[in-house]
């Protein structure tokens, strides 16, 4: 059987210290080790076809370089960007992130996962962190989570991009707005989209705003979507709560004989990938998902390495696109 190549054979093939190959591999090479040295060890590792040993290295660092990023769901793209962020930071510190998906059942679930498992947690609020309650005390950082309850979570400031949503309605002329709400327990981001966006249409004279419930379900969305568009006096202009829900209010719009924006004007949440095909494109609250995922694993990584972490607030903002315009009356 080959023997298993290790670091010093790399290093006496190169003729420098284990040290200094660790120091190339690792990335932590400049400014300490010269631009050929570095070249002529990677060089050397690639020909010797050397693999690291992961599980000594993790033993003698007492880090199993894995952390675990809990959502609610994986089928949603904005759950899928917020993974590449946390990712991007992660590789820096050669760890890796998983993926958990809570679900719906997330208050009553445990999760099966001991200490050693993992060196840290990144938890999306959404999913309620008071289930989070793996076997053993390890560091986590809150995702968009309330800060008077987690004043150490990585947050969005939502409330701006909503504030931003609701006058730019207003200022198009649109008096009657409606909007299709997701109520989950302990969702502190979504019942601040909808309290900062009520605040500005209470302030303008003659405004008002229907609110109907609805799930991320495709078939509860399009319940609620067509109870909001034959309400009476029906709503010019329709805010959902995320992209995907306004996709539904297009087709219950179209189902009823009304145009986007001629008629109805919609405005969705989370500018995915989605909103800038659709026709008309969707004017949306783009939220910095992947940057969140990032700061979130950078807050993690230097909680770990008993440093403190430098608060971060992203912005939202509303990105105008062609589903919203000026009410036929107006």
């Amino acid at each position: 059987m080959k023997a298993r190549i290790t670091s010093r054979d790399v290093a006496q093939a190169a003729g420098v210290s284990q040290s200094t190959v660790s120091l190339v591999l690792t990335g932590k090479w400049p400014g300490r080790v010269s631009k050929e040295t570095a070249a002529r060890i990677r060089r050397i590792t690639a020909e010797m076809d050397y693999q690291p040993d992961l599980t000594a290295r993790s033993l003698r660092l007492e880090r199993t370089g894995t952390v675990l990023l809990i959502v609610p769901a994986i089928t949603n793209t904005f759950f899928a960007n917020l993974h590449v962020g946390a990712t991007q930071v992660a590789n820096q510190h050669e760890t890796t992130v998983l993926v958990y998906p809570m679900g719906t059942d997330r208050h009553e679930r445990l999760l099966p996962i001991p200490q050693q498992a993992i060196d840290g947690m990144l938890v999306y609020g959404d999913v309620g962190t008071e289930a989070i309650r793996p076997q053993g005390v390890v560091p986590m950082v809150p995702l968009d989570c309330d800060p008077r309850l987690y004043p150490d979570a990585v947050n969005v400031d939502i409330a701006v991009g909503s504030r931003e949503a609701a006058r730019h309605l207003l200022d198009l002329g649109h008096h009657r707005i409606g909007y299709l709400h997701v109520d989950r327990r302990g969702a502190w981001m979504l019942t601040t989209r909808l309290r900062s966006l009520r605040a500005v249409v209470r302030h303008r004279p003659g405004a008002s705003l229907t609110v109907v419930g609805t799930t991320f379900d495709p078939v509860d969305a399009q319940r609620a979507a067509l109870e909001l568009l034959r309400s009476d006096p029906a709503p010019t202009a329709v805010v959902c709560e995320d992209d995907n829900l306004a996709v539904v209010v297009f087709a219950a719009a179209r189902s009823l004989g009304l145009d986007v924006p001629n008629d109805l004007s919609v405005i969705g949440y989370n500018n995915l990938p989605i909103s800038d095909v659709l026709h008309p494109a969707l004017t949306t609250v783009n939220i910095p998902v992947t940057e969140l995922g990032a700061a979130g694993a950078q807050a993690l990584h230097d909680r770990l390495a008993a440093r403190q972490p430098s608060p971060a607030v992203l912005r939202s903002s509303l990105v105008v696109r062609q589903s919203t315009a000026p009410p036929r009356q107006a």
